[in-house]
């Protein structure tokens, strides 16, 4: 039995029916039909993807493109199949793109790289390329299947974007550093007058920090009021009413206000900030214009005091014409005139007594020597003698004795053992200086002493007279109709000097003169 039946079985199985046979091969025929159709099927569907299909066998070669792929690269199945596709990478892409891919593969997972892929065009184009592993329903490996689709325009607009921002970038840091190192003050307002920056110069000139002015009103904080008290309403704000009418304005005077409430003018410049057509804020750019107002009044006073000092000089070249003329009649024509006399008498006082005679000769000589004594005083106080014979340091020394001899007033002197080397010029104008200093002391300062100090110091003349009386008037020191403390500053000034008057604290005036010696060798 259990041999019939093996033999059974086995007749069985090689005896199969005819019919049979054919069946089995139309079932095969059927499914490879269908396999085909359906490869059809994917392959159409693939085609008409707007993505770069791919698909590779076991061994990693690609056994199919769809024409989406072949339309980019422009070549043949033929030429793309196996590792055709690979010479179509961009060179600096290919090491990294096949290290990806057969990384993956062996691993069996799906990946994603990114390289560029020749164009039909002959330009290398990004794509953005993914594979996924393929398995049977048994979980047999079949091979990978992927899609890559064209991001080079995407990639070029990230690129130009990345460029653009840095640009961006850039520009707002080179803006940012020159605002920050700007010798003008800079900030900017938004719509509502409200403070969003302030570059350090502009915290400077204000005594502000930036933080502290953050989001507050400008206008409330730095232009509050006029300088003389009253309120300065925000609708007369020149700034502001940029904000309002979006007009450029530039070069506009006016005052701030700094933290301590102390005022300065400015010159500003005012520019909207808009954006689609909108006014959004306000840009400022503003200069400190005290060094400038100072230069403008000191210029104005200086050309004040020119016209006075043309004028005085005037009236003091009439002055010392009158005064010469007058002691010129005075004493030289009444002595002429008492010479002419007397010696018309001389004739019969010699015939009468010669006694009378020799006296009235001894009286005309007497009389012709105050003549000379008097015409000596007259020519050394329209220029001394001795400062053209001997210089300065003897001249001042020579001055000082005949003020302390005129005045009362006891002087005593520091000057150098050695004559300064000194042009005619300059020994004059100092000297002068000196004559109107004593005059001051003598008229207006009530002293009992003056120190009169002269040395040469870093190829400076350096001249200062000081007192022990009640001290100046410091509001006559630049007064108008102060001519002797013009004289002096002007004296000094022509040749490159200054000088300075100031009321001591102990008491008395100091007159320091500093003239250049005109590169001179100083004295040793």
């Amino acid at each position: 039995m259990r041999i019939r039946k093996t033999k059974i079985g086995k007749r069985s199985q090689l005896a199969k029916p005819k019919g049979a046979l054919v069946d089995g091969a139309a079932e095969r025929e059927r499914a490879g039909e269908t396999l085909r159709r359906s490869q059809e099927r994917y392959r159409t569907m693939a085609d008409a993807l707007p993505v770069l299909v791919w698909q590779s066998g076991t061994d990693k070669l690609c056994t199919y493109f769809n024409r989406g792929w072949l339309e980019f690269t422009g070549r043949t199945m033929e030429q793309e199949l196996g590792n055709g596709w690979v010479e179509g990478i961009h060179p600096d892409d290919l090491r990294r793109c096949l290290d990806t891919y057969n990384s993956a593969f062996d691993r069996r997972e799906p990946f994603v790289v990114e390289y560029r892929l020749r164009h039909r065009s002959g330009e290398y184009r990004w794509i953005l390329d993914r594979g996924a592993p393929q398995f049977s329903s048994d979980g047999t490996f079949l091979g990978y299947i992927g899609g890559a689709v064209d991001t080079h325009d995407r990639k070029q607009a990230e690129q130009a974007l990345r460029e653009s921002e840095q640009q961006v970038r850039h520009a707002l840091e080179f803006n940012q550093a020159v605002m920050a190192n700007m010798a003008e003050g800079f900030y900017t307002l938004d719509s509502r007058g409200l403070v969003t920056y302030m570059n350090p110069a502009a915290e400077r000139l204000f005594g502000w920090r930036s933080a502290e002015l953050l989001g507050r009103k400008m206008h409330d904080m730095t232009h509050y009021q006029h300088p003389d008290g009253s309120p300065f309403p925000a609708d007369e704000c020149a700034g502001l009413q940029v904000l309002q009418n979006g007009k450029v304005l530039s070069d506009y005077e006016e005052v701030f206000i700094r933290k301590d409430g102390t005022f300065f003018p400015v010159v500003s410049s005012f520019s909207p900030i808009k954006s689609e057509g909108v006014i959004v804020g306000l840009v400022v750019v503003f200069r400190d214009m005290t060094a400038e107002k100072r230069a403008e009044e000191a210029l104005h006073r200086s050309r004040e005091e020119l016209r006075a000092l043309a004028a005085r000089l005037q009236a003091a070249r009439e002055e010392e014409r009158t005064q010469l003329a007058r002691d010129i009649h005075d004493e030289l024509s009444g002595t002429l005139t008492a010479l002419k006399m007397d010696l018309s008498l001389l004739p019969d006082r010699v015939a009468k007594d010669h006694s009378l005679f020799l006296e009235k000769l001894s009286s005309m000589s007497g009389l012709v020597d105050r003549t000379l004594d008097r015409v000596h005083t007259i020519v050394t106080e329209l220029r001394p003698a001795v400062l053209d014979k001997f210089g300065l340091v003897a001249a001042i020394e020579w001055q000082t004795g005949e003020f302390q001899d005129r005045s009362g007033i006891a002087c005593q002197t520091h000057l150098p053992t050695e004559e300064i080397p000194l042009e005619p010029e300059r020994s004059t104008a100092v000297f002068r200086i000196l004559q109107e200093a004593l005059t001051n002391v003598a008229r207006h300062a009530n002293a009992s002493k003056v120190v009169v100090d002269l040395r040469s110091e870093a190829g400076s003349l350096i001249l200062e007279v000081r007192d022990n009386g009640k001290g100046i008037d410091e509001n006559a020191i630049y007064a108008h109709n102060s001519m002797g403390m013009l004289s002096m500053r002007e004296r000094a000034l022509s040749f490159g000097g200054k000088t300075e008057v100031t009321r001591l604290p102990e008491g008395g005036t100091l007159v320091s003169v500093r003239i250049p010696q005109n590169n001179m060798s100083p004295l040793k």
